[in-house]
């Protein structure tokens, strides 16, 4: 799924995990998130939405199944619950988008990245004998990206949270040792 192009299918994730990019006219990008399987990718085309917005980039081995918009219609209107579901992603995303906003509008630095921290351990956290091992390997830039910062200053607010014994930082992943602490600094 490449921003600009003709949005007329779904892709369904199967396995892997994709960012979310938007290219803006200044050259800049935007990350928008990060989806993986048993995600959706380009359902604004169901509202209407003509060309992707947005480009998936794939950040390790993706299976997607890519379904026709007019066959995702023809299921939204024969099968209830398949229309549900796609609502309901349609307003889990959009909850997220506005919790986002307010945060990137209200909180300060190290709240976004606390609350980012315990959003990708809960999405991609498995136990670990210290607490919850994040296993997808985001990079400091990819999380100034997506919590509206610089990469130096994810870098010393990491730091700072390894110092307090609240995450340790194992081979580019990261153990969320108290999540206590994330959720009291948000």
């Amino acid at each position: 799924m490449t921003q600009g192009d003709a949005a007329t299918a779904l892709a369904m994730l199967s396995l892997g995990r994709v960012r979310l990019v938007r290219g803006m006219s200044d050259g800049r990008s935007l990350s928008l998130g990060y989806r993986g399987a048993g995600d959706v990718l380009g359902e604004a085309a169901l509202g209407g939405v003509t060309a992707h917005r947005e480009s998936a980039i794939a950040t390790e081995d993706v299976e997607a199944l890519i379904v026709p918009l007019t066959t995702v219609r023809n299921l939204m209107a024969s099968d209830a619950n398949f229309a549900a579901a796609i609502v309901t992603t349609l307003v889990e995303r959009h909850t997220d988008t506005e919790e986002r906003l307010a945060s990137m509008l209200f909180r300060n630095v190290e709240a976004r990245l606390c609350e980012f921290l315990l959003k990708a351990a809960t999405r991609w956290g498995i136990p670990d004998p210290r607490g919850v091992l994040i296993s997808a390997p985001f990079t400091h830039q990819e999380m100034a990206s997506m919590i509206g910062s610089t990469r130096e200053t994810v870098t010393l607010t990491l730091g700072d949270l390894r110092r307090k014994g609240v995450i340790e930082i194992d081979r580019r992943r990261i153990v969320v040792l108290d999540r206590d602490a994330l959720k009291a600094r948000i």
